[in-house]
């Protein structure tokens, strides 16, 4: 069911499809309102999905990155907000690829810089 707009409505799909293993796939910040986890349960519910509230999230941050490079020519009035770069590369697995580039890569030659 698309977008149902009430924890009632939630709960009437929820018990015509009782026979079924429901999943809740909710777009937050739209027409279905916030329900817990433990109410989707409650009613039947067995997988939620949170389908964009990390885009939100990444898209707020953006703005505020891009408004501030836009005043000062430079991102400190929210450094103190940004991800240390440490922990931005270590769920990417950087790390990793560093070393199975060092592992498996050409060698690093001056050869190879001036080919670049």
């Amino acid at each position: 069911m698309e977008a149902p707009q009430s924890e009632d409505e939630v709960g009437a799909i929820a018990a015509a499809l009782s026979d079924l293993r429901l999943l809740f796939n909710c777009a937050e910040g739209g027409r279905t309102p916030p329900i817990s986890r433990e109410r989707l349960v409650e009613l039947g519910h067995r997988l939620d999905i949170l389908a964009v509230g990390e885009l939100l999230a990444a898209t707020r941050a953006v703005r505020e990155l891009l408004a501030s490079i836009r005043v000062d020519s430079m991102p400190a009035a929210v450094m103190e907000r940004l991800v240390p770069f440490g922990d931005f590369v270590e769920p990417i697995g950087l790390r990793e690829i560093r070393r199975l580039e060092q592992r498996f890569g050409p060698e690093k030659t001056d050869d190879r810089r001036e080919g670049a």
